[in-house]
């Protein structure tokens, strides 16, 4: 045993004595080796095995120092955070044991953990937390460590667990500010239960910012929120960064769905945005999934390409029975309801202002592309632009419109100006119409021209083959009906279930009022 001290004389014995792999037999030997507790012979070099905090408090016990630990040099835990965390200090040399205290909201310390460990897995909920650690060993204790700063949290406990059946329950405004901080929440299932008012999430005068809910297209909107018929009022999102703007930023599963929602009031706006920066009310970019049933009223969207009043751009989602009341301004590709189409939008209608500067406005899309399918909606909104404008698509390129009409003007300043469709290259237009009067526009890439009082007609769609309620020639769907005489065909869902049972006399209320904005100055062509 020459050259090895008394503590590791003490500890050899030991180990014989509790029967462990002898020391020295089969010395190189990967297998054996790797079993044994100690090394027989060996030069100081290499560390066989690390002691466990419980050993080294042992033998600080065995072997007492005789004076109290250094303090430790640092403690760290989250300045925000929420749920389970840990908090970390510095290890001490001879010390046998930490004490770990904390103050929730200035109140005294209080003792939370004590043990040979140098962390401690803390569970908070909402509260202003700062701690402090020392270190002991049989001789005394150290100073004490106090952390830098405090941890700030405002954990949301929602009712529910977030999945199908027991969706979590949303019924404030800071609940559901709440979502966009947690890309976790974004595969989950939420639940309105109240109608909210973000006012106080503008980001003026000192108050928060809304987050954005799943804002970046890498970690999308995959869960399912249902508005249960509830409004969300006075959104407010005032955006330069590079991801996509709206109360969700991106939407990107086939599953995924926004439902029975209700905006009003709000206003999205991108400042400086790039070339492909989506904005919307409801969705910046929806790649994939379903919007039913949702809709936006007086609301104002501002940003420069693919700029829609519910829905910056649809890639290969479906829009059903949606409508938005709006003012939407932007360069290319502007749209009542959606900017740029490449999925499919049904059932839906627009009303307002929607005035673009460059290539494609329209009432309910400004650009309409392959694969884009926009069927059964019509648009009463003012429509204006530079060039590639029309009353329901500005460009329909490989796209088809079907049983589809618009109401209201229409003002271009340059080429490809249409009462329905502005330009239609390879695209497709069947059963549609225009009113030649209101858009003024006598032309259109698509479409059938009519008077004012034609439109008001039933008998004007009958033939063109629309399903009208109490007529069963064109089907049994009854997706259409119309004060004739007196008003224009109106969505057969847009009657509440009291008006039902007198139906058609009376159109779904209210509808909001929107001003309708200048023409901005033309833009650039667009190659």
């Amino acid at each position: 045993m020459t050259g090895i001290t008394g503590v590791q004389i003490h500890l050899c014995e030991f180990g014989h004595f509790l029967s462990l792999t002898d020391l020295y037999g089969d010395v190189g030997d990967s297998e054996y080796d790797a079993a044994k507790v100690m090394y027989g012979v060996s030069d100081g070099s290499t560390l066989k095995r690390s002691l466990h905090p419980d050993d080294v408090a042992g033998i600080h016990w065995i072997y007492y120092p005789t004076s109290p630990p250094a303090t430790p040099d640092f403690i760290d835990y989250p300045s925000e955070d929420d749920g389970v965390y840990t908090v970390v200090w510095g290890a001490c040399n001879a010390a046998s044991s930490y004490q770990l205290e904390r103050s929730i909201d200035g109140a005294d310390w209080v003792g939370i953990y004590s043990g040979p460990h140098t962390w401690f897995d803390e569970k908070v909920e909402n509260g202003d937390y700062r701690y402090r650690v020392t270190a002991s060993n049989i001789a005394g204790y150290s100073d004490w460590k106090t952390g830098d700063w405090s941890c700030i949290v405002r954990f949301m406990i929602w009712k529910g667990s977030g999945e199908p059946n027991d969706p979590y329950l949303i019924s404030t405004a800071e609940q559901l500010d709440r979502i966009g901080t947690q890309s976790e929440w974004w595969s989950k299932h939420f639940k309105l239960t109240a109608d909210i008012d973000l006012s106080e999430y503008d980001g003026l005068d000192g108050r928060p910012t809304f987050r954005v809910i799943a804002p970046d297209e890498s970690q999308p909107w995959t869960g399912v929120f249902d508005g249960n018929d509830h409004i969300i009022s006075n959104l407010n999102c005032l955006s330069s960064t590079s991801a996509n703007v709206g109360l969700f930023g991106c939407m990107a599963d086939p599953n995924a769905e926004i439902k029975r929602l209700s905006l009003v009031g709000a206003h999205v706006e991108r400042v400086d945005a790039g070339a492909r920066n989506r904005t919307g009310t409801l969705v910046g970019l929806l790649n994939e999934g379903t919007i039913a049933g949702c809709s936006v009223e007086n609301a104002l969207v501002k940003g420069r390409n693919r700029v829609g009043g519910l829905v910056g751009e649809n890639g290969n989602g479906n829009i059903d029975n949606c409508y938005a009341v709006v003012t939407v301004s932007g360069t290319d590709d502007v749209g009542g309801l959606v900017g740029y189409n490449s999925g499919r939008i049904s059932a839906s209608f627009t009303e307002g202002s929607i005035s673009g500067s460059g290539w494609g406005s329209g009432g309910v899309a400004g650009s309409n592309n392959p694969m884009g399918e926009i069927s059964q909606c019509y648009s009463s909104a003012s429509t204006s632009g530079g060039q590639r404008v029309g009353g329901l698509v500005g460009e329909n390129r490989k796209g088809t419109v079907t049983q589809c009409y618009s109401a209201g003007p229409v003002r271009g300043s340059r080429d490809y100006i249409g009462g329905l469709v502005g330009d239609s290259p390879g695209g497709s237009v069947v059963s549609s119409f225009w009113d030649v009067e209101a858009s003024s526009q006598p032309v259109s890439a698509g479409g059938i021209g009519t008077t004012t009082a034609q439109m008001r007609k039933a008998s004007t769609f009958l033939e063109a083959g629309w399903d009208f309620a109490n007529e069963t020639a064109n089907g049994t769907e009854e997706t259409w009906w119309i004060l004739e005489g007196l008003d224009y065909p109106h969505l057969w869902w847009e009657l509440t279930d009291g008006q039902l049972q007198n139906a058609p006399y009376e159109r779904h209320q209210p509808r909001m009022s929107v001003a309708v904005e200048s023409i901005p100055s033309p833009g650039q062509d667009q190659d």
